[in-house]
């Protein structure tokens, strides 16, 4: 699974646990005697002994010019046998360069000991440079330690067998003809790029491609790394990478709106917030909780999980619902147990109708700068409702005249009136001409006793676009700021 790693002809050892970079060991040696050598032929024999590697049963072989101007690799096909000495012979799979007599060889077993095992200086068997000298044993060369360079802008995708990234501060010259590897950094895993050129620059360049080999089962666990490499020894290496493979970014779920029912809400009536969500990651499982707005700790939700198109759900019962009066921020947040989604607020108008509270503001105002819009001019409105039995009542119905700005309002239909500790939130729908067009709208006002008032105006056919909004982008639980001449009185 490894690469051509040397400047020597060597034996490879495949060890699937190893590490490939400076914690590990230089090469060892081991002695090799026997040696026959055909490259017409494509094979090889040789006996060993003194290997300090383990089992061979699994290992490759290759057979190089110790200056690497050609080589022969003998891989997949396990030609040795053995532990401390043993035998290895066969037939070659692969080579490169052009075969010359000149100069000595190496002969390595190799796995994922980086370097592999070595014995190099050897004088060349074969047939064609009818050389009948014995074949020495000579001392192993270790191998360097591998080069490092910087990596920028990686992608890896495991699935689609694809990588791409750029690279600077390389010292092994042009990268036309190297190859690329992507591995896990205990080697269980491994990617390869080999033959498809898939590099180029020098010192700063770019590698990118399809893989043409891959070994072990892929992982999102532990640390990755990224080499160039061929015939340099340990090749250049970036280890100690977060893998950036699709599968193994876990992406947070994605929560809607929020809908409370029903709303309003009588006191110590029994309420439900449920809000869809998506996960981009389908494998994922959820839990949801539902945040009240009260002070009180938040309670689990029932789930049903997105299942292809469908988004999944979150439904969060509150059976003994609010025990006071007022206007709620809700949020649902939805967790696959690494990442989490929060919905936007909904808002949950809780009323008491046996306080008969009471809401009446009005004359006018003139219109903030900080207003949408923000035309000058002075906004006339007025209003008035309590509580009759259970329901609110309009003693004089919410109205809005603002000339400047062609803004013109009458309140048809009372949604809610919260009145609490001075703080009034009357809502629901009526009919406006805006800018000479007539439609349906809904409403906000609040208002604090003795104090300011707000007003907003929206379209609930367009997404609850804002028509109108004395203070834009504020909550519906904010303090009011608009000072009116009149009066804004508000009794519980």
């Amino acid at each position: 699974m490894f690469k051509k790693l040397s400047a020597f002809i060597v034996v490879i050892i495949s060890l699937l646990s190893f590490s490939l970079f400076a914690t590990h060991a230089f090469a060892d040696t081991f002695a090799v005697s026997n040696l026959t050598f055909d490259h017409t032929a494509g094979t090889f024999s040789f006996d060993y002994s003194g290997y300090t590697g383990g089992d061979t049963a699994n290992e490759s072989v290759a057979i190089h010019a110790d200056d690497e101007s050609w080589g022969y690799n003998a891989e997949s096909n396990h030609p040795c046998t053995g532990t401390t000495s043993g035998h290895c012979s066969g037939s070659f799979t692969k080579n490169s360069g052009t075969f010359s007599c000149s100069g000595t060889i190496y002969v390595q077993i190799y796995g994922f000991n980086a370097g592999g095992y070595i014995v190099s200086g050897l004088t060349n068997p074969d047939p064609s440079c009818s050389n009948p000298t014995p074949t020495p044993t000579p001392t192993a060369t270790p191998t360097p330690t591998p080069s490092t360079f910087a990596v920028s802008n990686l992608t890896f995708d495991h699935t689609a067998g694809t990588f791409s990234f750029d690279y600077s501060g390389y010292t092994g010259g042009n990268t036309s003809t190297e190859s690329v590897a992507i591995h896990a950094d205990d080697e269980s895993w491994g990617y390869n790029a080999e033959g498809n050129q898939p590099c180029t620059g020098s010192t700063t360049g770019h590698c990118s491609g399809s893989f043409t080999k891959n070994s072990g089962t892929f992982s999102c666990s532990g640390t990755i790394y990224v080499q160039i490499y061929g015939f340099n020894a340990g090749g250049y290496i970036v280890s100690g990478l977060t893998n950036p493979d699709p599968s193994c970014t876990n992406h947070a779920p994605q929560v809607g709106t929020v809908t409370v029912s029903p709303n309003p809400v009588q006191i110590n009536t029994s309420v439900t917030a449920s809000a869809n969500f998506t996960d981009a990651d389908s494998g994922d499982t959820h839990t949801a909780t539902a945040n009240w707005g009260d002070n009180t700790s938040a309670t689990s939700c029932t789930i049903t999980e997105p299942n292809g198109a469908t988004p999944g759900s979150a439904s969060c019962p509150r059976p003994s619902g609010y025990p006071t009066a007022n206007v709620y921020s809700v949020t649902i947040t939805v967790s696959d147990g690494t990442a989490s989604g929060t919905s936007p607020v909904e808002y949950a108008s809780v009323y008491n109708p046996t306080q008969q509270g009471i809401f009446t503001a009005g004359h006018r105002y003139s219109n903030p700068a900080t207003a949408n819009p923000s035309t000058s001019g002075n906004v006339t409105f007025g209003l008035s409702y309590k509580y009759q039995g259970t329901m609110p009542t309009g003693v004089r119905e919410f109205s809005l005249d603002f000339h400047a700005a062609s803004i013109h309002f009458n309140a048809t239909t009372v949604s809610s009136l919260v009145v609490s500790n001075g703080f009034a939130t009357l809502t629901g729908t009526g009919t406006g001409t805006i800018n000479g067009v007539s439609a349906t709208y809904n409403f906000l006002v609040t208002g604090v006793d003795g104090g300011g008032i707000r007003i907003q105006i929206t379209d609930p056919s367009n997404n609850s676009n804002v028509i109108y909004d004395t203070q834009p982008n504020a909550a519906v639980t904010a303090t009011p700021t608009t000072s009116v001449t009149g009066n804004v009185i508000v009794h519980n």
